[in-house]
């Protein structure tokens, strides 16, 4: 959360928020990157084929008509240099084939994809017939709504930023922990907590997180290539989640940084699934 100008599910959810000094509370829905766009069914039998995000390197046949990728090659190969032969290359780029998330499929729940590799991967004995699964879930399945209000602490110099975060009645899963984006150079930045919930910011303030309330209909890889960046302070639910239907008071971040745009990450709690505690236990191709 930047505040002096101020810029404040996994995959992940994007909330852009304004405020304003003295303001009446207000809300803002998230809006919400809901997995991929198009991902392989994990049946029949096993597809070891690519899965789409959404953001890169679509094929033709998942993207639009027969022919689309061809296409759009033809035409970046035929335009002069300029904007027009850039958009068209990248235009290409989104519809080529894809060379990641090559062992992720879709299962047949509504909330779940699974991790499929055949058993050897990566050695001299790749299995034809043996697979090792490992079913995952995106933290992205709450509905959260956030509504802040500000108000000024004269005697210290320093802004009393109070959220009230909800989770949709619609949602799938409940809501456990969410993040601001703080500007790295506030050092005044403190936070304060409901009740059966920690906070905590990060002892090294190393930008990590985008400002993706400064970029409109940016979403994806393209976004965590943009500036400026800042450090991610987290509410944490340590005996409390926020059920689809409830609210939870008493989030507060307390700073001498002025109300702008901020950004929230929100995550939600899915199934404690069994993938391998690093993932370096993984092959390296996935």
């Amino acid at each position: 959360m930047s505040l002096r100008a101020r810029s404040s599910s996994r995959s992940i959810s994007l909330l852009a928020l304004t405020v304003a000094i003295g303001g009446s509370a207000a809300a803002q829905r998230v809006g919400a990157v809901r997995g991929w766009s198009f991902t392989l069914g994990c049946t029949p039998p096993v597809s070891i084929e690519p899965a789409s995000d959404g953001s890169e390197n679509v094929t033709a046949e998942q993207s639009g008509p027969p022919g689309l990728a061809e296409r759009a090659t033809a035409i970046a190969e035929s335009l002069p240099p300029g904007r027009a032969q850039e958009l068209a290359q990248e235009l290409k780029r989104l519809l080529a084939p894809r060379s990641q998330l090559k062992y992720v499929c879709k299962d047949k729940t509504e909330t779940g994809y699974v991790i499929r590799y055949p058993v050897g991967l990566g050695t001299d004995f790749v299995s034809d017939n043996e697979f090792a699964d490992y079913p995952y879930e995106l933290p992205n399945l709450g509905r959260p709504e956030i509504e802040f209000n500000v108000d000024a602490d004269p005697r210290e110099g320093m802004l009393i930023y109070s959220y009230r975060v909800s989770n949709g009645v619609g949602a799938t899963r409940p809501i456990r922990s969410w993040n601001l984006v703080a500007d790295v150079a506030d050092q005044s930045l403190r936070l304060e907590h409901p009740a059966n919930w920690n906070s905590n910011i990060p002892a090294h303030r190393t930008a990590a997180a985008p400002q993706a309330a400064l970029y409109e209909n940016l979403t994806g890889p393209e976004l965590m290539r943009r500036e400026p960046r800042g450090h991610l302070p987290i509410w944490l639910g340590l005996s409390d989640v926020i059920n689809p239907g409830e609210t939870v008071r008493g989030f507060t971040a307390i700073s001498e940084f002025l109300p702008g745009w901020t950004t929230a990450y929100v995550s939600s709690q899915g199934v404690n699934f069994a993938l391998p505690f690093s993932l370096g236990e993984f092959p390296e191709a996935v």
